[in-house]
């Protein structure tokens, strides 16, 4: 979002970046593992990616997982402040109105080693955590995801 919006200045600074990001992480991991402590039922974890790639099993999981009555769809509806910054998700593709693979991803960055490094063990371990302590959908044999701050 640094690269695209230039209105908020920590979008710019990958240490700020990377902080956040961090953050969110360990607070997922918190969320699962609170649910576990307290015996709750286990929430349900896939990775973005697998949503793209594999739209009809995530969801029709999902709306088991949930007891829906009817089923969840790959589109939706959109609202006056969809894509927009400070909104949630600010891409173009999320103004589709349905979930689309993106046609290309971003240009890298170029980060830091150390920075490279802090985020990449930092998802990881929540991403550990939430396999272990989340239902995720039954794919067969487990999937290494790719470590990606896009």
């Amino acid at each position: 979002m640094g690269q695209k919006y230039a209105g908020v200045d920590w979008h710019r600074d990958p240490g700020k970046v990377l902080e956040y990001y961090v953050t969110r992480l360990s607070q997922l991991e918190g969320i699962a593992k609170a649910r576990a402590a307290a015996g709750a039922s286990p929430a349900f974890f896939f990775e973005s990616e697998l949503l793209l790639e594999r739209t009809d099993l995530v969801l029709r999981e999902l709306t088991q997982w949930l007891g829906l009555s009817t089923e969840l769809k790959p589109h939706y509806r959109i609202f006056e402040t969809t894509g927009r910054l400070g909104w949630g998700d600010p891409s173009d593709s999320i103004k589709a109105a349905r979930i689309v693979k993106p046609a290309r991803r971003l240009d890298p960055i170029e980060l830091d080693a150390d920075l490279l490094e802090k985020a990449r063990q930092s998802f990881d371990r929540c991403r550990s955590t939430l396999l272990a302590l989340c239902r995720s959908p039954r794919l067969g044999a487990p999937q290494r995801s790719q470590f990606s701050l896009i």
